[in-house]
């Protein structure tokens, strides 16, 4: 019942639009893809940018280690000699052992958010040069859109339709 009302108001709506657009008359148009991702990794600025970074996490990796391995220190040191400890000093070291923990998870969720807002500083003058990049290409090229291709955002295109390597090379060449 419900499908047979459906399609009578289709039917009703059909009736009532305009003539159909002849095809001259409809607009051209023309698509473009990019894999920014792919660009960043492969220009000669997102080159130096990994490989700052890269530096940078393996300085601060190095750092937590040291803490890492000062924490397991002073918990191995407090297992061999906790049964030797009056029930006032267990107390005081596992409170000092879960404070040196602590800090030491601190330690790594800011190293984590040191390194997002160093790779976002370091990415985002890229990405701006590349738009720009991208804003020349598609007025060359007359595009009426250009999509960005990730894993799960173009199930399929025609190769021709990408440009990611002209990218590439006009922002090289800037």
């Amino acid at each position: 019942m419900k499908k047979a009302i459906g399609l009578v108001f289709l039917m009703f709506a059909l009736v009532g639009l305009p003539a159909a657009v002849s095809a001259q008359d409809a607009p051209t148009i023309r698509l473009g893809f990019v894999d920014l991702q792919r660009a960043l990794n492969e220009v000669e600025d997102g080159q130096s940018a990994r490989r700052r970074l890269e530096r940078d996490f393996e300085r601060r990796q190095s750092e937590l280690n040291e803490k890492q391995e000062e924490v397991q220190a002073f918990a191995q040191e407090l297992e061999a000699s906790y049964q030797m400890l009056t029930e006032e000093a267990r107390m005081e070291r596992l409170q000092e052992y879960q404070l040196k923990l602590a800090e030491l998870q601190e330690a790594f969720v800011a190293h984590q958010r040191e390194l997002a807002e160093a790779e976002m500083e370091a990415t985002s003058g890229i990405f701006e040069g590349m738009i720009e990049v991208i804003t020349e290409i598609s007025t060359e090229r007359q595009l009426t859109m250009v999509f960005e291709k990730t894993e799960s955002s173009i199930l399929f295109a025609d190769a021709s339709l990408e440009f990611t390597d002209e990218l590439i090379t006009r922002y090289n060449a800037r």
